[in-house]
C-alpha cells in the first residue's frame, strides 16, 4: 500500500500548508508564556501545552525562527513538484475518475503512485453482505443460555456450511471459551475453551486457569433477567473468543466489523482472507455492511431495506455500547456546559515469589511461606593427632565404616562414619557459619608401636562441621490503589468499572454481572504454586466534575485590536512587516511594545490559468423538428468537412507537458493567458438575435 501513502501524503500537502498558516500567530516579545498570554486558562488536564517561543526581553530585537540559505527555496520546489504532479494526474475531472475513482471501485485498472512508477491492483467498495460468522443465544428460564449457535461459512462462499451447538446450557461467559454448569446454579462446573479443527470452531474442556475474564450469567449470581441485561456484553465476549480462535488458527483472517444485534440476540462478523485474496462471504472486498444498493427505492417500488429502521437499530445497538460513536456523542451533548474530566485509573493486585537460601539459625524473611527444604553441608577438618593403648591390629583389622570401635574414652565414636543426609567435603579450616557436629569424628589409623611391651595406636582424628541451609519459596502480594484520589474525592462519580475482563459498572449503572476466581499459577525454585483470588485488576473510569470561571478574553481582545489596527495598511509584496502591540507585564500591567518581523519575498505567481483552445471533428448528428442537422446542409462546410461534420471547440487548461491533445486533435492557440470574452460576446449576440428572428410576434410567418 505504498502507492495509497504517496497519493494521501501528496493530496494533504496543501491542507497541511494551509494548517500551518492558519495556526501561525504573531509572537509577542516578552518574558515567559505565561505572561505573554495572561487571560488564557491553563491546558486541558492530559495534553501538552502548545509551546510558544522564548523571546528577547523587552527592548531588545526578538529572534524570529526562519530558513537557512537554500531551504526557502528546495522547500517550495518540493511542494511546487508535488503539488503539480497532484494536479495533472487528478486536477481534472478525467484525470480524478482515471487515475482514483476508476481504481478504487474496478477490479482491472491498476491504481498507480504519482509518477505512474509503482501500481498495483486495489479495490476499496464491494460489500459483503454475508457475514462469516454468527453466533445466536436463546435464554432459558434459569438465566443460562439454553440454546447457543455458532455458524459459520468455513469456504467463504456466502452460504452457512457449518453449524455447532453443545449440548448443554451455559452458565459462565468467559473471554477466550465458557461455562457449563447445572442450570440455574454454578455447581458442577466444567470449562470449555474454544478451539479450531479443520477450520471449523469448536470447544474442548480445559482447567479452569487457562479460561480469563469469567464471569456467572444465570440466576443463582445476581438475580432474573441478568443475562437479558447484559445481552450485547455477553454477545461481544463469545463472539471475540470465538473470532479470537479462528484468526489464531487461520493468522491471514481480518476481521473488519462485528455487527451487534442484541433485538436477534446474535453477532455477525465480516472480513477477509488476506492470503486468498478473497472476503470471508460474497463480497470483493471488506466493507462488511449490507450493500448500499439495498437502501435504494425506485418509483412506485420500496427500497429492499428500510433506511429509517436501520438507523434505529443501528443507534440501538450504538446506545447498548459505552464505547461507540453515538454512546460518546450522547454523553458529550448531556454534560454540556459543564466542566467534566474523566479520569481514568486502576487498581492491582500484585503477586510475586521469592525463592531464598537462609542459614537454618536465621528468621524467615517476610512473606507467605509457601515451600522449605533444608540442606545439609558436612566439612571434613582435621582436628588432633590421638595415641592410646590399645590392640595394634584393631586399626589394620577395621573392616567397614561402623564396624570398629575405640576403646574408652573413645568407645562410641565412629571410627569412620559417613553422614547420609548430605555431601561430605573436604577442607583445611572450618568454613564460615557453620557449627561442630558433637561426638562424631574421622578416624585414620596413622600406624602402631610398642612401648613397655604396649601396643600403642596412633591416630588422625578428624571433625566434622556442618552448614545447614534452607531453600524457600516466598510469595509476596500488594495491592495498588491508584483511584484514591478520586474515591476520596466528592466531585467524582464512578462511571464505569471493568473487572479482569468482565463489565460489573457501566454507564454509571451496575450491570449485576459478577466475576468468578481466578487462577494464577507462581513456580519458584522449589515448586509451581496456585493462587486464586476474587479479583487481580480492576479497571475503573470516573466523570469529575470542576468549578470552572468563565472565560475572560477582553485581554485577548485588547490585543487583537492593537495588533490588526497596525497591520492593516501591509501591503503584499513587501519583506517587512511592523506591528504594535499591547501585552502585560510580569506586574499585570498593560504596556505598549511592538516589533518588525522579515518575511520571505513572495513568489511571483501568474495572474491567469494558462489554457489552449484545440479543434476536432466531430460528427453532427443533431435533430431538428423536420429532419436531422446534416440534411440541412447543402454540402461541405468550408469545403474539409463532410455534411454530417462539424469543428469542435475546447479549451484546457495546460499541464506540465503543454496542451494536452488527443487523437485528431489541432491545437488552434497555444498555452496562453487566453481571453475569449469578444468572441463569447458576439456568439451569445448572435444566438440572440436568432432567437427573435424566430418569434412570429404578429402571428404571421416571416
Amino acid at each position: 500500500m505504498k502507492w495509497c501513502a504517496n497519493i494521501a501524503a501528496s493530496l494533504v500537502l496543501a491542507f497541511c500548508a494551509l494548517g500551518f498558516a492558519a495556526d501561525y500567530r504573531i509572537p509577542p516579545p516578552g518574558s515567559s508564556p505565561a505572561a505573554r498570554y495572561p487571560s488564557m486558562d491553563p491546558p486541558n488536564e492530559g495534553l501538552a501545552p502548545l509551546q510558544a517561543p522564548e523571546f528577547a526581553p523587552a527592548g531588545e530585537a526578538p529572534s524570529y525562527p526562519s530558513f537557512k540559505d537554500g531551504e526557502a527555496g528546495q522547500a517550495k520546489s518540493s511542494a511546487a513538484s508535488a503539488g503539480g504532479a497532484a494536479r495533472e494526474r487528478l486536477g481534472t475531472r478525467a484525470g480524478l475518475n482515471a487515475n482514483a475513482a476508476a481504481p478504487l471501485t474496478s477490479q482491472g485498472t491498476p491504481l498507480s503512485t504519482l509518477d505512474g512508477q509503482v501500481s498495483g491492483s486495489v479495490q476499496l467498495t464491494g460489500a459483503s453482505s454475508q457475514a462469516f460468522l454468527r453466533i445466536f443465544i436463546a435464554p432459558g428460564a434459569t438465566g443460562d443460555i439454553q440454546k447457543l449457535v455458532v455458524s459459520q461459512d468455513v469456504d467463504m462462499d456466502g452460504s452457512v456450511d457449518f453449524n455447532y451447538t453443545p449440548g448443554f446450557a451455559v452458565s459462565g461467559v468467559c473471554a477466550n471459551g465458557f461455562v457449563g454448569c447445572t442450570p440455574g446454579t454454578w455447581a458442577d462446573c466444567t470449562y470449555y475453551g474454544w478451539i479450531v479443527e479443520e477450520g471449523k470452531l469448536n470447544v474442548a474442556p480445559v482447567a479452569s486457569g487457562v479460561l480469563g475474564g469469567c464471569y456467572c450469567i444465570n440466576n443463582s449470581c445476581g438475580g432474573a433477567n441478568l443475562l437479558w441485561n447484559n445481552l450485547s456484553l455477553v454477545l461481544n465476549d463469545l463472539g471475540g473468543g470465538a473470532a479470537g480462535a479462528l484468526t489464531r488458527a487461520s493468522p491471514s483472517y481480518q476481521i473488519t466489523q462485528a455487527k451487534l444485534d442484541p433485538g436477534n440476540m446474535s453477532i455477525e462478523f465480516y472480513g477477509a482472507d488476506l492470503a486468498a485474496g478473497r472476503p470471508l462471504a460474497d463480497g470483493r472486498i471488506i466493507s462488511g455492511t449490507v450493500s448500499e444498493t439495498q437502501y435504494y427505492g425506485r418509483p412506485g417500488q420500496p427500497a429492499a431495506i428500510n433506511l429509517d429502521s436501520s438507523a434505529q437499530a443501528e443507534a440501538l445497538a450504538q446506545k447498548a455500547d459505552p464505547k461507540s460513536p453515538y454512546s460518546m456523542v450522547t454523553q458529550l451533548v448531556e454534560r454540556s456546559g459543564t466542566a467534566v474530566s474523566t479520569q481514568n485509573c486502576q487498581l492491582n493486585r500484585l503477586v510475586s515469589i521469592s525463592s531464598p537460601t537462609i542459614l537454618c539459625a536465621d528468621p524467615y524473611p517476610p512473606g507467605t511461606l509457601v515451600g522449605e527444604r533444608q540442606v545439609h553441608e558436612y566439612f571434613r577438618v582435621y582436628g588432633y593427632p590421638w595415641s592410646g593403648k590399645d590392640d595394634c591390629r584393631i586399626g589394620k583389622d577395621c573392616g567397614g565404616p561402623t564396624s570398629c570401635y575405640l576403646p574408652e574414652p573413645h568407645r562410641f565414636w565412629m571410627y569412620h562414619w559417613l553422614p547420609q543426609d548430605g555431601p561430605v567435603m573436604e577442607a583445611a579450616a572450618p568454613p564460615e557459619n557453620t557449627t561442630l557436629v558433637p561426638n562424631l569424628e574421622w578416624w585414620v589409623y596413622a600406624g602402631c608401636s610398642k612401648k613397655d611391651g604396649t601396643d600403642v595406636g596412633h591416630y588422625s582424628a578428624y571433625q566434622y562441621w556442618l552448614l545447614c541451609t534452607k531453600k524457600l519459596d516466598l510469595i509476596s502480594e500488594e495491592l495498588t490503589n491508584g483511584c484514591g484520589a478520586m474515591e476520596a474525592d466528592p466531585q467524582c462519580v464512578l462511571n464505569s468499572e471493568i473487572v479482569d475482563g468482565v463489565t460489573v459498572f457501566r454507564n454509571g449503572g451496575s450491570t449485576g454481572l459478577v466475576p468468578q476466581p481466578s487462577l494464577r499459577n507462581y513456580t519458584g525454585q522449589l515448586g509451581t504454586y496456585p493462587v486464586t483470588r476474587e479479583w487481580w485488576r480492576k479497571e475503573r473510569t470516573y466523570s469529575c466534575q470542576k468549578e470552572q470561571a468563565p472565560h475572560d478574553l477582553s485581554g485577548a481582545y485588547e490585543r487583537v485590536a492593537a495588533l490588526k489596527d497596525s497591520t492593516d495598511q501591509f501591503e503584499l509584496g513587501t519583506t517587512t512587516l511592523h506591528y504594535a502591540d499591547r501585552r502585560k507585564n510580569a506586574a499585570g500591567a498593560w504596556i505598549a511594545d511592538g516589533g518588525s518581523i522579515t518575511l520571505n519575498p513572495p513568489d511571483a505567481v501568474s495572474n491567469c490559468q494558462p489554457i489552449c483552445k484545440t479543434r476536432k471533428v466531430i460528427s453532427n448528428t443533431d435533430v431538428t423538428l423536420s429532419s436531422t442537422s446534416d440534411k440541412q446542409r447543402s454540402g461541405p462546410v468550408g469545403g474539409t468537412l463532410d455534411s454530417n461534420q462539424i469543428w469542435g471547440f475546447s479549451y484546457k487548461p495546460c499541464e506540465t507537458q503543454g496542451c494536452p491533445l488527443e487523437p485528431g486533435e489541432e491545437l488552434i492557440k497555444d498555452c496562453q493567458c487566453l481571453s475569449e470574452f469578444a468572441e463569447a460576446t458576439a456568439i451569445l449576440q448572435t444566438l440572440s438575435q436568432a432567437g427573435k428572428d424566430l418569434i412570429c410576434s404578429d402571428g404571421v410567418r416571416k
